[in-house]
């Protein structure tokens, strides 16, 4: 009863109050027992392979996955209520900080029964014990209430309840960023969750606050969340005929169909993954992401159309990005592949997936054999201007796009030339598919001096790093390996490249910059670049398996390759060495079809 009385003379005073902007407040004092407010999440679903309007729920013209126990449940809630200013829904939003309340599994009250909803969805109860949203609901509640924006942090870490705990009313807390430990928000069963969308406005009124019992909370409604991570999964190739799973042929170029040699891949490791992201996405109108707006939801990028697009995610790291010229990427990436000295043999590679396969058929039955591999954070790339009204894609670069690197091995059928090649071992020598010893090349010259392979040869000898190993008879010009020398230390620009024995094997790297948007129905080459075409964004799957690979890949040292992946390079390119098939799902999927 004492507690009614305060919050029936708070509502009457607030509307005395209001006429006088000198009026003093009123002292108020929440129950004990706080205030409790019952929500309900629509857990996430995740898709993707082009982004399409998000009737479904998923943007993604791939379908969606539930996705797995661990990645779903909710083990602690962090409820924010907000105001907001604003009523032009072009224009981004301003959300302020009025409380927050938490509540964990240990809370017997956490998850309410009996509601009409929790067959589909689990409810939630936290407890309040703010004075500020009493105040606020007072100073605020019209003929239907106050209204009060919901925002869900499902699973936040503890330093981040800290931070949003210790907000005073009116603080800015939507633009708040995760900028380390990242990988604590994919921990099983202890996915970071946040809101999809923002649902509209609950009107709380002085009464309900007074009223509100654990039996009968004051009701939220539904808040859509969704995870932060990404998730990557892969599809090893089978056997098929001759060929071993995972092996593919290569082709001899200029050949008819005769085949040079195999690659076999047996491993994979992500890079260029960013260092931080934002709690709840960003979305803008605006290739230069400015302005952005929090939690509405991405669209396609439709070149037709004139009036605005959500169709680009913002994520951190904007001036970095968008005047990106090399500078320090490790600011900014794990395992960043531009920071010198990179070579692709430094990362840590893991082997295939060999784990339970994710036969979700929710997106598409037909489709199986995809194994979860790991999980990442968000990384998307602003445009750099606008032509003709245009977005201009070329940002979208090589140094700053997160992205997988696979790892292989050359082998050869035995009695082959290049099985003869490997298992005699030494340094391997290859150009245009066709491998040769420092003998063979030697013997290539020899043979014929005004060939490309012999050109590459005789340049790779004038090196300074290669002087020495190779000696030229002044009177016939014949080539000859010097005494004492072994192999070539650096090979030149579009030459041949130089394969190194490790372990008994000869490891190759092939990169893949992820897509996100595959704008191949506009371009079916592959040549130009999309809006959003190269990106990671959360609650995205994708969805990768191998289809072909064209050419021998990269050698471990960037010094042995005459054509090494250059940072600036943009991320669509008409050389390439394979084919990935990529489906991109809600979680979100995606699905990539890899040629290497």
């Amino acid at each position: 009863m004492k507690n009614l009385l305060k919050f029936g003379v708070l509502a009457l005073a607030a509307s005395l109050w209001s006429c006088s902007d000198d009026a003093p407040k009123m002292e108020v004092e929440v129950p004990e027992s706080g205030i409790p407010v019952r929500l309900t999440l629509q857990m996430p679903v995740g898709s993707r392979s082009t982004t399409v309007d998000p009737d479904d729920n998923t943007n993604s013209d791939a379908g969606f996955e539930i996705g797995k126990d661990q990645e779903n449940k909710v083990n602690s809630i962090l409820v924010v209520l907000a105001s907001r200013e604003g009523t032009d829904p072009n224009e981004p939003y301003t959300y302020k900080y009025i409380a927050s309340a938490q509540a964990d599994a240990t809370d017997n009250g956490m998850q309410t029964p009996g509601s009409s909803t929790d067959e589909i969805y689990p409810s939630y109860v936290v407890r309040f014990r703010s004075q500020a949203l009493v105040t606020y609901v007072a100073e605020n509640e019209g003929e239907n209430g106050a209204p009060v924006y919901v925002f869900a942090y499902c699973n936040p870490s503890a330093t981040f309840v800290a931070q949003l705990s210790g907000l005073s009313e009116g603080a800015a807390f939507t633009d708040e960023i995760m900028d380390s430990n990242v990988e604590s928000i994919w921990k099983p069963n202890q996915f970071l969750m946040t809101n999809r969308t923002v649902p509209e406005p609950s009107k709380l009124t002085s009464d309900e606050l007074a009223t509100a019992t654990k039996e009968k909370p004051i009701d939220l409604g539904i808040v859509e969340v969704q995870r932060a991570a990404v998730r990557f999964d892969f599809k090893q190739k089978e056997a098929d005929g001759d060929l071993l799973a995972n092996q593919y042929e290569i082709i001899n170029t200029g050949t008819d169909g005769e085949v040079g040699g195999y690659v076999t891949l047996d491993s994979l490791a992500l890079f260029n993954m960013a260092k931080s992201f934002y709690y709840l996405e960003r979305v803008s109108t605006s290739p230069l992401w400015d302005p952005s707006f929090v939690c509405k939801r991405e669209y396609p990028y439709i070149s037709s159309v004139t009036t605005p697009q959500f169709a680009w995610v913002v994520s951190t790291g904007l001036d970095f990005k968008k005047d990106y010229n090399g500078g320090n990427v490790s600011d900014y990436f794990y395992y960043a592949t531009s920071k010198p000295g990179f070579k692709p043999s430094d990362l840590t590679y893991d082997a295939f997936p060999n784990g339970e396969e994710d036969n979700d058929d929710y997106w598409n039955p037909d489709i199986k054999g995809y194994r979860i591999w790991r999980y990442a954070t968000e990384n998307t790339i602003p445009d750099t201007e606008t032509t003709d009204g245009k977005p201009n894609v070329e940002n979208q670069k090589h140094g700053i796009t997160t992205g997988v690197l696979f790892k292989g091995y050359i082998t050869g059928k035995e009695g082959t030339p290049l099985g003869n090649l490997i298992a005699d071992g030494g340094v391997l020598y290859m150009y245009d598919n066709k491998f040769y010893s420092l003998k063979g090349l030697v013997a290539a010259y020899n043979e014929n001096p005004n060939t490309s392979v012999a050109r590459y040869f005789k340049e790779m000898s004038t090196l300074e790093e290669n002087e020495g190993i190779i000696n030229f008879d002044e009177e016939t010009g014949e080539a000859s390996i010097a005494e004492g020398a072994s192999d070539f230390k650096k090979t030149v620009k579009d030459g041949i490249t130089i394969y190194r024995e490790e372990d008994g094997k000869y490891p190759v790297y092939y990169y893949y910059y992820n897509r996100h948007n595959d704008n191949v129905a506009e371009d079916p080459g592959h040549i130009k670049m999309g809006v959003m075409e190269f990106a990671t964004v959360r609650n995205n799957v994708y969805k990768l398996s191998v289809n072909k690979i064209t050419e021998f890949g990269h050698p471990g040292d960037p010094d042995d390759d005459p054509d090494p992946e250059d940072p600036g390079d943009p991320d669509e390119s008409p050389k390439t060495y394979f084919r990935v098939e990529v489906r991109v799902m809600p979680w979100v999927v995606r699905v990539n079809n890899i040629d290497l």
